[in-house]
């Protein structure tokens, strides 16, 4: 039986963590996990975006390679599923933690690299100052076959619809597939989005290309309009589960420290890390804050006078190397 799969390519996505720089950070550690999704179709877990992984008849087939030093374990996994070439290679984006290993993993089988015209553009322009100089790559990198709006593949037995949203949109669906994909916005800028507010009335999104945080409205004109808006870095927004604080790190002190502040009517700010942190993730009851400062996993207890936020001193709960 034929079926079809198919890949969404936009500009705004629904990320783990939002780091794609690799300077510094240490891969020896990482492991990479194998999880069969079904069928012929496997994930690959390990730093940076998943890897997908189709294999069959004809080959093998990777949606997406993680940051470059993962190449060597990446192709290793992919031995142990099949012992076809790998003949596709599909970029969902041009970040380092999605692209980085497109070279050494395709050069060993000759793969062709299928992605978005704007990849190709991104990855070969010289660099000019902007921060698209960090997406610039060597020419095996590069994608060997672009598409502008949608490509199909035949491939093990299987369509593989690969369609590109234009501009920045977001595509969401019912958890449980009673419906299908409906596309929330549209807009120009490169958006990240981060945490629903508990009625599912709003959204919010970061902007990588300048210090806003944005707020998707829910309503039926689906309005997107900016929350906050600085000259700094702002990563991993999420609303508290009672609807009352919008937790996010920011780099205005030159590192990244999470603050809160009231939400939706933005008031006084309040820094939670005193030693660095990023992405902010809260508890269930709303109590605790929990944050990440290099290794190590810290929580904050969150309680409000009136409104007034009353914020514990941050306690270690865990340190070790973890993805």
């Amino acid at each position: 039986m034929k079926r079809t799969l198919p890949f969404l390519f936009g500009f705004l996505c629904f990320p783990p963590a939002f780091t794609y720089a690799q300077a510094g950070r240490n891969f020896d550690a990482v492991q990479v996990e194998t999880k069969q999704v079904q069928g012929n179709i496997y994930m690959l877990v390990g730093a940076g975006g998943n890897v997908t992984v189709q294999i069959g008849a004809d080959g093998v087939l990777l949606v997406d390679t993680q940051f470059a030093p993962m190449a060597p374990k990446i192709l290793a996994a992919v031995r142990k599923l099949s012992d076809k070439p790998i003949r596709y290679i599909i970029n969902t984006h041009v970040h380092t933690d999605h692209s980085g290993g497109n070279e050494a993993l395709a050069k060993p089988d000759g793969a062709k690299i299928v992605a978005h015209e704007n990849v190709l553009k991104v990855m070969r322009a010289l660099k000019d100052g902007t921060a698209d100089d960090r997406f610039r790559a060597a020419q095996g990198s590069w994608p060997t076959e672009i598409f502008t709006d949608r490509k199909t593949l035949h491939f093990n037995g299987e369509d593989i619809e690969i369609i590109h949203i234009s501009g920045t949109s977001g595509v969401w669906k019912f958890a449980d597939g009673t419906a299908g994909d409906e596309v929330l916005t549209g807009s120009e800028r490169h958006l990240h989005l981060g945490g629903w507010s508990p009625k599912g009335d709003a959204l919010v999104a970061m902007a990588t290309d300048a210090g806003n945080i944005w707020l998707l409205q829910m309503t039926d004109k689906r309005t997107l309009r900016p929350l906050l808006q600085t000259p700094y870095q702002m990563r991993a927004a999420t609303i508290s589960p009672d609807g009352r604080w919008l937790a996010y790190a920011s780099n205005d002190t030159n590192r990244f420290e999470v603050y809160l502040q009231a939400f939706p009517n933005l008031g006084a700010r309040y820094q939670i890390s005193t030693d660095g942190g990023g992405e902010p993730i809260w508890a269930k009851d709303g109590r605790e804050l929990f944050y990440r400062s290099g290794d190590k996993m810290m929580a904050v207890t969150i309680g409000a006078r009136g409104d007034q936020l009353e914020a514990g001193t941050p306690t270690l709960l865990f340190e070790g190397q973890f993805a």
